[in-house]
């Protein structure tokens, strides 16, 4: 496995705030949990665009990506609340963990509207 350095000065705490919850017995029961772990936030490239476009997903210029380098287990649509409190929902998951490539998660947000936008 391969150790991606990204410098520490990238990180920071971000939050998971919401998560879509689980089916028990018929009914779906909301999981908040208030996970805080360490992120870095990176604008989309070119080539991020035109892979969720081919998806028929469209993404924005308020949209980011995160890489995270902790053990933590993400669901599409669990939303997350960065260290300037935007807030973001899961649209989509890299994990190079997976095959042994490299201990990196790269997870897709796009960024929700809030009464301020």
């Amino acid at each position: 496995m391969d150790n991606v350095y990204i410098p520490e000065r990238f990180f920071n705490n971000v939050k998971i705030s919401k998560s879509p919850g689980v089916w028990i017995n018929g009914e779906l029961v909301e999981t908040n949990t208030n996970t805080v772990f360490k992120g870095a936030l990176f604008d989309l490239t070119k080539a991020d665009y035109s892979k969720f476009e081919a998806q028929n997903t469209s993404l924005g210029f308020e949209d980011r990506k995160m890489y995270v380098k902790e053990n933590i287990n993400f669901d599409l649509k669990m939303e997350i609340t960065d260290h300037l409190r935007n807030q973001f929902r899961i649209v989509g998951i890299e994990d190079y963990r997976q095959n042994g490539h490299a201990d990196l998660k790269i997870l897709f947000l796009e960024r929700l509207r809030d009464e301020q936008d």
